[in-house]
């Protein structure tokens, strides 16, 4: 197992009742060792916290950070902030198993590592639209070339539809018939 996932192996038969709670930090490292992840870089504080019951134990992963993204407004390379909540559900039966949100584990494992589950919470938390309010960054990571282009071309269009709203309407005069009286 690659020295990056090892903080995310958690003893299962030492674990007490109750809440258990881990912080764990999140680098490059740690995204390294998923290829062809959509994730190549990034910094993530994670509280993981694993409440042991008499029949399960429940793990809750609360995440914050940036990632290493390109923005989808500028195409500038970003420190796109994630954040996120999740949970997981671990129960015990005869063999090892997995469902959705729950996890079967065998009763003879004595520990297990959520790496994986981890990773793929941080890849959930992953905007559909890779944008935020960069304003207030210091430096300002946007492209500001690819911001004067857009500009530009977003005026030429408000201008173009203002043309065809004069010209090419047809109930345009009747509106104006109407707006005299």
């Amino acid at each position: 197992m690659e020295r990056a996932l090892l903080p995310f192996t958690f003893p299962l038969a030492g674990i007490r009742l109750g809440i258990t709670s881990y912080n764990l930090k999140v680098e490059d490292d740690f995204f390294a060792c998923f290829p062809d992840s959509p994730i190549q870089a990034g910094s993530l504080d994670l509280e993981l916290d694993l409440d042991k019951r008499q029949d399960m134990i429940v793990a809750t992963f609360r995440f914050e950070g940036r990632v290493a993204n390109t923005c989808d407004r500028c195409l500038a390379e970003i420190g796109l902030p994630i954040e996120g909540e999740q949970e997981l559900i671990i129960k015990y039966g005869e063999t090892f198993k997995e469902e959705d949100e729950v996890i079967w584990l065998s009763q003879d494992m004595r520990e297990y590592n959520l790496a994986r589950f981890a990773y793929e919470f941080f890849v959930l938390g992953i905007p559909v639209v890779k944008i935020y309010d960069c304003e207030y960054d210091e430096p300002r990571p946007c492209d500001m070339d690819m911001l004067d282009v857009l500009e530009k071309h977003r005026q030429g269009q408000d201008s173009e539809k203002e043309k065809e709203d004069d010209t090419d309407n047809p109930f345009r005069n009747l509106l104006d018939e109407l707006n005299k009286n």
